[in-house]
């Protein structure tokens, strides 16, 4: 069996700079979705 390293090289799994922003304001027509997420999240017992 091989060891295994501690060090593990991760240049292969680095992401690019990303030049946007990733998270925006919500929006009135995003009530829905984040309401769906936020009940299966509580009912799921992983949000309040």
């Amino acid at each position: 069996m091989l060891p295994i390293s501690r060090h593990r090289k991760t240049r292969d799994y680095k992401l690019p700079s990303m030049p946007e922003t990733l998270i925006r304001p919500s929006l009135p027509t995003d009530v829905a979705a984040i309401a769906e997420i936020h009940a299966r999240n509580v009912f799921h017992g992983t949000g309040t």
